[in-house]
């Protein structure tokens, strides 16, 4: 009778470990929506403010450019609706232009020679790290521009360096913001469900304007 004694013992214990590790997930989950809504709500008042200018600017700017790499490029931006796509940044130079491939015959290239201005937004929501660009474009069709530029993957879209559809686009800046966690998605929300359940702010992050050509 003991070794089932011992055994309904056993039972009952695992019973109560799977009880806390269940109401564990519940808090748990509580806990990260209760996050997610706190940063939704408060995200604007917990992150402090951090404005950069010229080199720090432009180093900010090619850091989250190339950790990012993908843009959702917005153009057309008179018409209603304006004109979206996914861009891959081919490079970003040390005066903070941003360089792209593109199909000399898209939307976007049409939109660009109409109207060269344009928005430019990066996102990673895995590293809570965002970035807006505004500013103008210009098409180069020069051939040492597209050479460098060009690489294997490329020619996905196109026949090689010398396909005629192939073009480069040039992107100056001309307003820059940024929101950095600086320590990712996970840490961001553990700090922001601290901070709604202590009821003190929880710094962030950074966020900021990038002025790449400042007088200051």
């Amino acid at each position: 009778m003991l070794w089932i004694f011992n055994a309904l013992r056993s039972i009952v214990g695992l019973m109560n470990v799977k009880r806390i590790v269940k109401l564990s997930k519940i808090f748990a989950m509580r806990l990260l929506l209760l996050a997610v809504e706190e940063y939704f709500n408060l995200k604007s008042k917990i992150m402090s403010q951090e404005n950069l200018y010229n080199d720090k600017a432009r180093k900010k700017l090619k850091e989250m450019v190339d950790n990012i790499d993908f843009a959702m490029m917005e153009t057309g931006l008179g018409k209603r609706p304006t004109h979206i796509i996914p861009m891959s940044t081919k490079k970003i130079d040390d005066d903070g232009q941003l360089w792209f491939l593109s199909n000399d015959s898209s939307e976007h290239n049409a939109n660009i020679r109409g109207d060269g201005y344009l928005q430019l937004i990066y996102s990673d929501p895995n590293e809570m790290e965002f970035l807006t660009i505004y500013g103008t474009a210009e098409i180069s069709k020069e051939k040492k521009v597209l050479e460098e530029l060009y690489g294997k993957a490329d020619d996905t879209w196109f026949d090689g360096v010398d396909d005629p559809n192939l073009s480069a686009i040039r992107v100056q800046p001309k307003e820059a913001h940024y929101w950095d966690t600086q320590s990712g998605k996970f840490i961001t929300l553990f700090k922001i469900g601290l901070g709604a359940i202590s009821g003190k702010k929880q710094d962030i992050g950074k966020e900021g304007d990038l002025h790449l050509n400042s007088e200051v």
